[in-house]
């Protein structure tokens, strides 16, 4: 998945996914459930636990 595509299906900027890579930033608390369900993982183990 390109980082265009990801911004586009969680309607954040291009420049917002480049910094999370980066870890200059981290998605909004708000994000997390549909970053997992976008992915189709668990949030434990979108954390590494598990």
């Amino acid at each position: 998945m390109t980082q265009r595509q990801l911004a586009y299906a969680l309607r954040v900027s291009v420049q917002a996914v480049s910094k999370w890579e980066r870890s200059e930033s981290y998605p909004d608390l708000t994000l997390l459930v549909p970053i997992a369900e976008l992915f189709d993982v668990t949030l434990d183990e979108l954390f590494g636990r598990k």
